[in-house]
């Protein structure tokens, strides 16, 4: 990634936008918090089904239900927020990292041993953090775009998010298999993974909120008609 990265900043025609991962620029801020929502959101679920089939006894076809409640909270929660302006964007781009943190947290300590309703009610909240600031996000990442860099900061919000995607499926998988799922699906390996791809999933909301907070900081008006100045442009 560092190499294709590099690459396409040379690229004639390039698909990332101008340094998109530069912590000192809101878009860069805002690209690393799309990478990690998808990382987390990756990681939660992609044993999420296996975990309450084989711990808590769910069958297939509730197993999968169950795991889209966190899609339906999203989805829900970002319906209710569309309409918010302001301060209350301000409020919901901190507080939907907040909650995620916390309800990724409720998850690792009852995955194993807690009641499936309580499982439940976190991936719940997971989910309703996701959906409160998504849709805001992405239209604060396009309007700090750098001069003429617009349009392709929105094309390139999808690519990023998908490898959020694929780096948390990946880490997800290597720390399942480390912890013992390789060696087959039994109550006691799947406890195992579970209880370390859960932990480990626990501690990235934390950066995720940490730069929630840079990105309003660095859109503060002041600042963020600095950062859409021409001479900021070429930074």
């Amino acid at each position: 990634m560092t190499l294709a990265l590099w690459s396409d900043a040379r690229a004639s025609t390039r698909l990332f936008p101008t340094r998109p991962l530069s912590l000192a620029h809101p878009v860069g801020t805002a690209y690393w918090m799309l990478f990690l929502l998808d990382v987390t959101s990756a990681q939660v679920t992609v044993f999420m089904p296996l975990v309450v089939q084989v711990l808590h006894g769910v069958s297939p076809l509730g197993a999968g239900y169950f795991a889209a409640l966190r899609s339906l909270a999203w989805t829900l929660a970002a319906l209710g927020s569309a309409g918010l302006q302001g301060r209350r964007v301000r409020l919901v781009l901190w507080l939907g990292p907040l909650l995620i943190a916390g309800g990724i947290a409720g998850q690792a300590l009852v995955i194993v041993d807690g009641a499936l309703l309580w499982l439940g009610v976190f991936l719940t909240l997971h989910g309703v953090g996701i959906g409160l600031g998504f849709a805001h996000l992405n239209s604060w990442t396009i309007a700090a775009a750098r001069q003429g860099e617009a349009s392709l900061t929105a094309s390139s919000m999808a690519t990023i998010r998908s490898l959020g995607q694929a780096f948390g499926a990946a880490t997800a998988g290597l720390i399942a298999n480390s912890a013992g799922l390789s060696q087959g699906v039994s109550a006691t390996t799947v406890a195992a993974a579970a209880t370390w791809v859960y932990g480990v999933c626990a501690l990235i909301p934390v950066f995720l909120l940490a730069l929630a907070l840079r990105l309003l900081w660095l859109r503060h008006p002041a600042r963020a008609a600095h950062h859409l100045t021409p001479n900021a442009t070429t930074g």
